[in-house]
């Protein structure tokens, strides 16, 4: 299998999160399917009967994202009350999101038009000797509405998941890949992809 650009960035994310958080790969590897939705939509209006594994809880938050409408609120709910979300790749280097406020703002704020037509792709779930941590290599593919351009922008969420809820995500992304997806330099004023 060919070595994917990002895998080398993946090593690098892998060591840093053993170095500092004392959680190594395990040998095994989870891979989701491309087209794979979540097993339960991001807020469902029932309580639900399980808590979602940190994979389940990825899914639901790269799906909603992608979806035509996102739900602020819904993606919201995905995060801990009090979360930690940093994008340490960001050319702006933002502050971390340290609230399930901050981060339904952060997916409220920009455009209300959708520009970029997404669906998560390649996804890879790596777990950790830590049952809360996972890696989860990805891209988004999909094609600039204004445009018609297509992209595709990898990126690597490092999610600490505690009772089925975000409570820390390093969430890097290739933003110069984003910038050009919306060719209008709407990075700075629209957020993150």
């Amino acid at each position: 299998m060919p070595r994917r650009p990002v895998v080398a960035l993946l090593s690098l994310v892998v060591a840093a999160c053993a170095s500092t958080r004392g959680s190594g790969l395990k040998t095994a590897t989870e891979e989701a399917p491309t087209a794979a939705k979540p097993s339960t939509p991001a807020v469902s209006g029932a309580p639900m009967s399980k808590t979602r594994t940190p994979t389940e809880v990825f899914l639901a938050l790269v799906h909603g994202v992608c979806a035509e409408q996102p739900d602020p609120a819904a993606l919201a709910e995905l995060y801990a009350e009090r979360t930690f979300v940093e994008h340490p790749f960001h050319p702006d280097r933002p502050p971390p999101l340290r609230s399930r406020d901050e981060v339904r703002a952060h997916f409220a704020g920009g455009d209300p038009r959708p520009v970029l037509r997404r669906t998560p792709v390649d996804i890879h779930i790596h777990e950790t000797a830590d049952p809360e941590v996972i890696v989860a290599e990805f891209a988004y593919a999909g094609t600039n509405i204004d445009t018609g351009a297509s992209f595709r922008i990898p990126a690597i969420f490092v999610l600490r998941v505690r009772n089925g809820e975000i409570v820390e995500s390093r969430d890097y992304f290739d933003h110069l890949a984003s910038a050009r997806a919306r060719a209008a330099g709407e990075v700075g004023r629209r957020g993150l992809p």
